[in-house]
């Protein structure tokens, strides 16, 4: 449970770096506080500062535990003025996370600014496109050498065997060898394989 928890929560940061937030539950109780009136069902007009964010996501947290397992909370909270007058809104999902005995253990957070919906929906696209391929073959790619992650690289961006071993001081047989290891580790059949593999793992390739 907690390695598919990690490893979600792994893609989404890559996807959307900041954008997701874990907030333990014994955490959120400690520092709830006794404002009396409710948080819930409303949008704010500026940040929420710590004493009734603490408090807001507790609440959420709360009315999650009586709905479904895939039941997720929405609200809104407005960015302050910048310089220029011009604002945004933040979107923020929230989704309460159980534990292996089924008991709530967190809240995970999910929240961006409108203004970036422009990228979000080619990051999201991208995951519609390119997520299932992700997840499948995310433990072939950990089996890559730094040198043979460098190497994909230099094929994908047009290179020859041997214009790689003039490139990176390796004899053309040195490189024939890693491309052999990386056909098995990846089991590839067909360059454009490995040019997916590229496109969808760049970040990992760079590594």
């Amino acid at each position: 449970m907690d390695s598919k928890r990690n490893k979600i929560i792994h893609e989404l940061e890559n996807l959307f770096p900041g954008a997701l937030k874990i907030y333990n539950l014994p955490l959120l109780r400690k520092h709830n506080s006794t404002l009396s009136n409710t948080l819930l069902h409303r949008n704010f007009n500026e940040p929420p500062v710590k004493k009734i964010w603490f408090k807001l996501l507790w609440e959420i947290a709360c009315f999650l535990e009586t709905e479904q397992d895939t039941a997720a909370y929405s609200f809104f909270y407005r960015l302050p003025e910048k310089a220029d007058g011009e604002t945004d809104w933040v979107f923020c999902a929230a989704r309460l996370n159980r534990c292996e005995k089924n008991l709530p253990g967190e809240i995970a957070l999910f929240s961006y600014q409108l203004q970036k919906l422009k990228e979000i929906n080619k990051k999201l696209y991208w995951v519609l496109e390119n997520g299932e391929f992700f997840k499948d073959n995310l433990h072939k790619v950990a089996l890559l050498t730094k040198r043979e992650k460098e190497i994909i690289r230099l094929l994908a961006s047009g290179l020859t065997g041997i214009e790689i071993a003039a490139a990176i001081n390796l004899s053309v047989h040195t490189v024939y060898t890693h491309r052999k290891s990386i056909n098995s580790k990846l089991n590839i059949q067909h360059v454009t394989t490995l040019l997916k593999y590229a496109e969808v793992f760049d970040k990992e390739m760079a590594l």
